[in-house]
């Protein structure tokens, strides 16, 4: 026996050897996640064709305490019932919705959306002409909505499409644009357009000035409500705008790739520096020519013209390309089945400003990629990132191509992220499309455009497949609602509100002796009984059943407060407490306040009940406990307090402030506006000296060693509030605080500083943010790159407010 053994370990050993020698000779091993760490909350068919699955995991790829959320779709484009469509912010190029926005607005016009995700980047600084507008092309239903800024944006950003075979596409793509004017004679002769009378299109509906010289742009309602096309004053010295109506194809301006197009030239504008812009009129378009393309213009166009012009896309080979979908991504993660480096993702942004260290080099953080599979399964993932301090760390670009390799996509991009990752679903059985993941804003940021996936299998309101919500923990005595949902055959959900359900207790697995302390009502209601058991709950509607595992308890291994740190409650306003349990591996119990033992000390200034409401009757500070077998836990909190101040700027030195930042400036102590006291914090701050590659940052902050034990709240705070004196000018106006477990929180607190004077600012405190919070510093910020400003805002008086 001892000799198997040790041949077993020797036969082992031998193969572990090879595989690393294996590992060695390919380059570089896979990284997996580690699987036996991972829990599967949801696994589900959403629509047929389309699954849902969501991975929490302890320790992704072998690194402990790493904590990931994965949110994934997975769609198969060779059931014809399944979509892909892209959608665009209330459908103009110049706006910014929600996710769920846009869900909302394709659903109205009778799309049968099921998940979506987020989608390109876009222009985020305010104030500019091109606000909002994504960063590369995009197509919908066939037709064009923009095309890229440049042509060099083409060769760079990779396009995520559909084609009009329903086959997803990654590629570089060109645009091929032409216009014509109508010259009959010639045309007649030569079959053909006039070659002199022929020109190019350099985009659609592109605003941007910065590269608007000698381009050709057309322009369409699509733009934005009453959308003005226009020039800088330099460039309206060698500038046209071209109105145009369409004679033959659609009067809303929608242009379809690959179609001619005919128009009748209404009148073409010269411009100047004091007439130099336009309002694209509702039925029509506008052509804006500049530089050498308005030298082409008045040469070769004039009213009572007509020319015909047409939109197409290719790959960088000359490939023409039939859409019917497209978004552009950032970057490439996947190419060919395998996952690109960082060295090869370096080398792709190399003629990027910055060489895109700063995404590619960046921390982990919030993802979302889409790809898809060599038989046209389309997969989108979205990880949740938030850092060491959150629930789910985040990835890197590098690891998000990895994983991408691991679920078999030949090709994968990477989309927005950070703040603007998302992902909306229905769940098993269910109607409504939710937000699913946990967005790093802490809420939906509004964003450009969006992936969309749409179902088109029929209804059959025929119950085919039945769930149970949950399997759940529950302690002893504790009531439960437990749901059951129901699809039908082609994974649609049924409505089961009149349905007459079954529901049953039943032993679970390996259980032969079996006498139930627990009991489940007519309705799903399930009540523990008194000792601890392992019951199988069954719901079944004919000849369909679900089941789901209970297991009652009558113990906790964690007890704790949903709240942390110490509150601040306020006398006569009652605040209801709350506790969360949990399992010695970590698995909530369900349970409800009356389990444990309540008591408030002293009870001079606060009273408790038994389902844990503390109601304040006086000031001061106070401990409620509550107690379940022998855990036990504390929850500090002080009655009457109405705000901490921060700092006054009276007692610190002034060169204990300074202020760094893409723009900077300089700070002191000053005497010469004053809300309360004798000084407020003086900052003046000048755009001269900012590059304009990064948004202009003005950080107003104080030194590391400096003593300042006011700017930490250990008790939570409502609001964070600052008298800030104005110069009218200045911009947006916001704030860093840092939770308990030092990671950072961006709060707004003006979006720009457009008054003159002292005024008061507040903005609530995140209510999920771990305490103690810290004010970290303020600052001020400028996104649009064309403004030029220079001036002086004042600081006073700044408090943490409790009531």
């Amino acid at each position: 026996m001892n000799s198997l053994k040790l041949k077993s370990n020797i036969l082992v050993r031998l193969l572990v050897l090879l595989f690393m020698a294996f590992l060695l000779i390919n380059g570089k091993p896979a990284i997996a996640a580690d699987t036996s760490k991972v829990q599967h909350l949801h696994n589900e068919m959403i629509a047929r064709g389309i699954c849902f699955q969501k991975n929490i995991y302890q320790n992704y790829q072998g690194i402990p305490g790493k904590h990931q959320n994965e949110y994934m779709i997975k769609a198969d484009l060779n059931d014809e019932t399944v979509q892909i469509i892209s959608a665009k912010a209330d459908d103009k190029i110049l706006k910014l919705s929600t996710v769920s926005s846009q869900i909302a607005r394709e659903q109205s016009k009778g799309q049968n959306i099921v998940a979506g995700i987020n989608g390109d980047m876009f222009n985020i600084s305010l104030g500019t002409e091109h606000y909002g507008a994504p960063q590369g092309l995009q197509v919908k239903n066939g037709e064009i909505l923009m095309g890229f800024e440049t042509i060099g944006s083409g060769p760079r950003y990779p396009v995520f499409a559909i084609d009009k075979n329903r086959k997803p596409i990654i590629a570089h793509l060109a645009m091929e644009n032409r216009i014509s004017v109508v010259d009959a004679d010639y045309e007649r002769i030569h079959g053909s357009p006039n070659p002199n009378l022929t020109t190019v299109i350099d985009t659609i509906n592109r605003n941007n000035t910065q590269v608007m010289n000698d381009k050709m742009i057309l322009f369409t309602p699509q733009l934005a409500d009453n959308a003005i096309v226009g020039f800088t004053d330099e460039q309206a010295a060698n500038g046209t705008l071209t109105v145009l109506k369409i004679i033959d194809g659609a009067s809303d301006g929608s242009i379809k790739l690959g179609e001619e197009y005919e128009a009748e030239v209404v009148a073409v504008k010269d411009t100047s520096a004091g007439e130099k812009s336009m309002v694209i009129p509702a039925d029509g378009m506008v052509l804006a020519s500049q530089g050498l393309k308005a030298t082409w213009v008045k040469k070769h166009i004039k009213a009572g013209d007509r020319i015909r012009f047409s939109f197409n896309l290719k790959d960088q080979s000359g490939k023409h390309f039939d859409l019917e979908e497209a978004v552009t991504a950032w970057l490439p993660l996947v190419e060919n089945g395998q996952a690109l480096t960082k060295e090869q993702m370096l080398e792709k942004c190399k003629d990027d400003w910055d060489q895109g260290r700063a995404t590619i080099t960046a921390a982990d953080k919030a993802r979302t990629a889409i790809g898809f599979t060599q038989d046209h399964k389309v997969i989108a993932v979205v990880f949740d990132g938030g850092g060491a301090g959150s629930d789910s760390y985040g990835m890197d670009l590098p690891g998000m191509a990895l994983r991408m390799q691991e679920l078999g996509v030949v090709s994968a991009v990477s989309l927005d992220g950070g703040g603007s990752t998302q992902m909306n679903t229905r769940l098993f059985g269910e109607k409504e499309v939710q937000l699913i993941n946990q967005p790093a804003d802490g809420k939906e940021r509004p964003v450009s455009n969006t992936i969309l996936f749409a179902s088109n299998a029929p209804a059959t309101n025929t119950v085919d497949k039945l769930k149970v919500n949950k399997d759940i923990i529950i302690f002893k005595n504790t009531s439960y609602a437990l749901q059951v949902r129901g699809q039908d055959s082609n994974s649609n959900p049924v409505d089961l509100s009149e349905a007459n359900i079954k529901w049953e207790l039943k032993p679970a697995d390996h259980v032969y002796s079996w006498a139930p302390h627990s009991a489940i009502g007519h309705n799903g209601l399930f009540t523990a009984g008194s000792i601890p058991e392992i019951i199988t709950v069954s719901a079944s509607l004919d000849n369909v059943a679900s089941n789901a595992l209970v297991r009652v308890v009558d113990s906790v291994d964690t007890l704790t407060f949903t709240e942390n740190g110490i509150i601040a409650v306020h006398p006569g306003v009652a605040k209801q407490l709350n506790l969360n349990a949990y399992t010695k591996d970590g698995q909530m119990i369900v349970m409800n306040n009356d389990a444990a033992t309540w008591s408030v000390t002293p009870s001079s200034i606060a009273a408790i009940n038994k389902q844990g409401l503390l109601t304040p009757i006086g000031k001061g500070s106070g401990v409620v406990r509550a107690k379940i077998g022998e855990k036990e836990v504390f929850l500090h909190f002080i009655s009457g307090l109405e705000a901490q101040l921060i700092d006054s700027y009276e007692t610190i030195d002034s060169p204990s402030y300074y202020v760094d930042g893409y723009v900077g400036g300089s700070c002191e102590l000053s005497g010469e506006q004053v809300k309360d006291g004798q000084y407020s914090l003086k900052v003046d701050y000048d755009y001269a000296s900012w590059a304009r590659v990064y948004n202009g940052t003005i950080n107003v902050k104080m030194n590391t060693d400096t003593k300042a034990p006011g700017y930490t709240s250990k008790i939570r705070p409502e609001k964070m509030g600052v008298w800030v004196y104005g110069d009218g000018k200045a911009p947006w106006l916001r704030a860093i605080i840092k939770d308990g477990n030092d990671k950072a929180h961006t709060i707004n607190l003006a979006s720009r500083i457009d008054w003159i004077g002292w005024k008061y600012v507040s903005v609530d405190i995140p209510a999920d943010i771990l305490g103690p919070v810290t004010l970290d510093y303020f600052y001020m910020v400028e996104t649009d790159k064309s403004k030029d400003s220079k001036g002086t805002v004042y600081f006073d008086d700044v408090r943490f407010i409790y009531h």
